[in-house]
């Protein structure tokens, strides 16, 4: 298991045992605590060999922001994805607002719910 977050290091993993999909870098009353590798996206990509991303869904209970917008600030804009899936749910507890920087990055809204948004990289 590795993370994707800011920086390489480690990170607590607040575990759901009986949904995975809830765990998160935030605490979670009655998750188990797990400490995992963390990669940068950007790191992640190249060990991949990644040239180009269509479409990345990010949905990490809160931790967007600490993933997504180090990315897009470090890698070239030929690898930021086309369009980005992403849940906004928990967008009270980013450091810095993701919608908001993907907006002056050039990402604009195609589609939206109370919970996620779709967005697509202009021109």
């Amino acid at each position: 298991r590795t993370a994707v977050g800011d920086k390489v290091g480690e990170l607590v993993l607040y575990v759901g045992e009986e949904q995975y999909g809830h765990s998160s870098a935030l605490p979670i009353d009655g998750h188990k605590p797990t400490t995992v590798p963390v990669q940068p996206l950007l790191a992640v990509c190249q060990i991949a060999g990644l040239s180009k991303i269509d479409v990345l869904k990010i949905d990490i209970e809160g931790y967007e922001d600490k993933a997504l917008l180090p990315f897009i600030a470090k890698a070239p804009r030929s690898l930021w994805p086309r369009y980005i899936f992403i849940e906004v749910v928990r967008d009270g507890v980013w450091e810095t607002d993701c919608i908001a920087a993907l907006r002056r990055a050039g990402y604009e809204t195609a589609w939206q719910s109370n919970s996620d948004l779709f967005l697509r990289l202009s021109a």
